[in-house]
């Protein structure tokens, strides 16, 4: 069955126009970040490492680095200041020795839970006005242009 024909120079205008509401939004999600958390004891990077070890269980720093498009040394700090601060372990890791896993110790989740219980009440009337439809739809589709983006860059980086 041939693909449905579609006015590629409106589509390209679409995705740019995407691509510049997701950063207006990223510039939106900072400001609250500071809003809700500015008085918080933990920096901005290390609120965003707490949410992704609670997203993903354990993780390593050159994974997180890569998630996060920072140095492995940048996601080390952010790491040895979550374990020394209690709210991050550090185990062996069985697939290296040379970098272990990190997983959020039960204090690390409860600060999480905390800073997840002020967010989700600013975001309270999202659902109803977007419905869950809306919001599937929205991940779904900035997920698979996130996917595309990371081919790109690999493909970038490896020419």
């Amino acid at each position: 069955m041939p693909k449905a024909s579609f006015d590629k120079s409106r589509v390209r205008r679409d995705l740019a126009e995407l691509v510049d509401e997701v950063v207006r939004l990223a510039g939106r999600l900072r400001q609250i970040d500071a809003a809700l958390h500015g008085e918080s004891a933990l920096s901005e990077a290390e609120r965003v490492v707490l949410f992704m070890l609670f997203s993903a269980g354990e993780t390593t720093a050159p994974a997180l680095a890569r998630t996060r498009s920072v140095t492995r040394q940048r996601s080390q700090q952010v790491l040895n200041a979550l374990t020394d601060a209690g709210l991050a372990e550090r185990l062996a890791n069985p697939a290296s020795e040379k970098s272990p896993l990190y997983r959020l110790t039960r204090a690390g989740r409860q600060a999480t839970a905390a800073l997840h219980k002020k967010e989700f009440r600013l975001y309270a009337t999202l659902p109803e006005l977007l419905g869950e439809r809306k919001i599937k739809n929205a991940l779904l589709t900035l997920r698979q242009v996130g996917a595309e983006l990371d081919r790109s860059l690999r493909r970038m980086r490896s020419s």
